[in-house]
């Protein structure tokens, strides 16, 4: 049985304790790792699988997701499972059982009618309807690896990972259909067999928007052009059993036998398919539920025991993340099925649409991306029954720690850090070391070793000081997908994944990312970390969302370049009625009161109305800022680009841009 989930109500004052109140988060490990805690859940015992040493949770009864998915769906069989909302008129929902019945029939077809086997590689490209979490599901009855295709990526990018990872099958909804019909039947990578079938949901449950056209149905849907419509293949399947329980598909799966492959962000380049074995992907599962227990211990307080678990209502949790990220399918969705939760979806993020969600189905939980969060803090409606809100993907303000704990009154609040390549979360900052330190993003759980290590030396540095964050423990992935070199240089032999990430570690263990190492401004030789002028912006009032980025320039290298936009419900103090934006040398006096360091000063800032560029997966686009930094920065004249502003040609900066641009951490 998985641990029990956060009740308010048993946690205590609904105010932070003190660092000085706190256990000690090593005691704490040694008391959660017992045989007679929780069930031993949390045991740990050392293994050395493929060559590589590490901690695993010898406690979790699920050696595999088809398992975990068989097993928890009987246990809490009548109670909601899915419920996906596209607008207040189109609402959907299936129990456990409910839920499990459809994977298990589309699973049957997938294996008998579509020959999926053990290994293949099936692809999901949804948003986050009820159909994308039954085609997991059904992907892990069959045995097969669930490829999560970023649903919002171009066409170009979607038929390329597609093929990239030689995908046999994918599942997708009527909105991507026109990019993934014409590689049916085509050859794939390197001469490899192509995409076989398209199986299309032809509307998210609920109907309303994302409908595929009657003409689109004619156009696309067709058994000879090997398109289908999903519904039928259900039906299909159903009727093939005769109303008896559908078989289901037979298959051995072990620990060390492939799950998943999710692709990274692709921010650098063409995204990389990131293969992740079953004891991989699922040791989130334990990284995850042990940020509740956690916290009872942290503060002192019992943990709740069966009989009052059984005693509190189901948690219901809205989903923000979108699915085809590591954080919304993994620490969300499949851990929150763990305990039995309601998982509500939507059809696209949208704010109003969330807190009439909250308010109208006494939703209990949110995960999302911090920008999400963050409007959700500042939303002026009260949400009683929000008892729990976390949040990942990027650095957020300080300031959202408190408007959190304020919202959910008291509720478990906090953040997480990891990446694809762990398969999630790899730290976590909760309750009161969230409030306590909310620029850390926390503790590792015990089958988890951070070392903060100097990038060239490649050696360990001391507690308090800048380096790379290096990750090791049972989550982190064998790879990416047919990619050696790149394999090579992120992973090390021993397990060990390069995060690319500046962090440092203070003497308590709490880990603090500082930046990117490709996106630290290098201003005179030295470092700046972005995210620290960020935090200086976001200390004005009006500002919802900030990005630091470097401005290339002759004589510093480059030069510190802010942009920003405006909460839509913000005004600055010195703004008129008419809803003018905070000036640039306001946001820069708020920044100086914060920043200790003239060196972070921001020297050049850009504020707009419009929310800033973000990728597919919904974290901010440096790149692209970049590039529109460089725009804005002709036209308003910024450093080398005054003459520039003023009609007079100016010469190019890049070779001096490289030739500076080096990081000394």
């Amino acid at each position: 049985m998985a641990p029990s989930p956060f009740y308010r109500s048993t946690f205590g004052p609904s105010t932070a304790l003190p660092p000085s109140s706190l256990a000690s988060q090593k005691e704490i490990d040694r008391f959660l790792t017992s045989p007679d805690v929780a069930g031993g859940f949390f045991q740990v015992e050392e293994k050395t699988i493929k060559g590589r040493k590490m901690k695993v949770w010898s406690g979790m009864p699920w050696p595999t997701y088809r398992a975990y998915w068989i097993e928890r769906s009987k246990t809490f069989a009548s109670l909601p499972c899915l419920t996906y909302t596209n607008g207040p008129q189109h609402t959907y929902t299936l129990t456990y059982s409910q839920a499990f019945d459809l994977s298990a029939l589309l699973a049957h077809s997938l294996c008998t009618r579509f020959g999926i086997k053990k290994g293949d590689r099936v692809g999901i490209a949804m948003r986050n309807t009820i159909e994308h979490t039954i085609s997991w599901w059904s992907v892990h009855l069959c045995g097969g690896v669930a490829v999560s295709l970023n649903a919002f990526a171009d066409e170009d990018t979607l038929r390329f990972c597609t093929n990239d990872v030689g995908c046999s099958l994918v599942l997708t909804d009527a909105e991507r259909v026109g990019a993934l019909a014409s590689l049916v039947g085509q050859e794939g990578k390197e001469g490899e067999p192509g995409l076989r079938d398209l199986i299309v949901v032809p509307y998210g449950r609920g109907k309303g928007r994302g409908r595929l056209s009657a003409k689109e149905r004619a156009e696309y849907l067709s058994e000879s052009r090997r398109v289908h419509d999903f519904d039928e293949v259900v039906k299909k399947a159903k009727d093939s059993v005769g109303g008896k329980q559908v078989p289901l598909p037979s298959v051995d799966l072990q620990p060390e036998d492939y799950a998943t492959i999710i692709f990274t962000s692709g921010t650098t380049g063409r995204p990389k398919g990131v293969l992740a074995t079953q004891r991989q992907s699922l040791h989130n599962l334990g990284a995850t539920l042990y940020v509740v227990p956690r916290c009872y211990l942290r503060r002192n307080r019992p943990l709740p025991d069966a009989e009052e678990s059984a005693q509190q209502p189901q948690v219901k949790t809205l989903i923000g993340y979108p699915l085809f990220h590591a954080a919304g399918l993994l620490s969300t969705m499949t851990t929150g099925m763990a305990k039995g939760e309601e998982m509500i979806s939507m059809y696209s993020w949208d704010v109003q649409e969330a807190v009439r969600l909250i308010g109208e189905r006494g939703l209990t939980r949110v995960g999302a991306t911090a920008h999400m969060v963050r409007q959700l803090a500042t939303a002026a409606s009260d949400l009683p029954t929000l008892a729990a809100v976390t949040h990942g993907g990027a650095s957020p303000p300080s300031e959202l720690s408190a408007e959190l704990l304020a919202k959910t009154q008291g509720g478990l609040t906090g953040t997480g850090y990891g990446a694809t390549e762990t398969n999630s979360m790899a730290t976590g900052c909760y309750c009161d070391d969230y409030v306590n330190w909310p620029d850390s993003v926390g503790w590792a759980p015990p089958t988890i070793t951070i070392r903060i290590v100097d990038p060239e030396t490649k050696k360990e540095v001391k507690r308090g000081q800048l380096g790379e964050v290096w990750i090791h423990g049972a989550g982190i992935a064998e790879g990416y997908y047919r990619r050696p070199e790149a394999t090579r240089e992120a992973f090390l032999p021993d397990g060990t994944y390069r995060t690319g990430d500046v962090g440092m570690m203070n003497e308590d263990g709490a880990l603090f990312i500082r930046d990117r190492i490709k996106d630290l401004i290098i201003r005179g030789g030295e470092n700046i970390s972005c995210t620290v002028v960020e935090k200086g912006i976001y200390a004005h009032p009006a500002i919802s969302e900030a990005a630091a980025v470097a401005l290339p320039d002759k004589k510093w290298g480059e030069r510190i370049a802010v942009l920003c936009c405006v909460s839509p419900s913000s005004s600055s103090s010195s703004s008129s009625s008419s809803g003018a934006l905070p000036s640039e040398e306001e946001l820069k006096a708020t920044a100086r009161r914060i920043l200790t360091n003239r060196q972070e000063w921001p020297e050049f800032i850009h504020v707009q109305r419009e929310p800033l560029e973000r990728n597919p997966a919904g974290k901010v686009d440096k790149k692209m800022l970049r590039a529109r930094v460089l725009e804005i920065a002709k036209e308003k004249g910024w450093g080398d680009y005054a003459a520039a502003a003023a009609g007079a040609a100016t010469g190019s900066t890049s070779n001096v841009q490289e030739g500076q641009r080096e990081s000394k951490l």
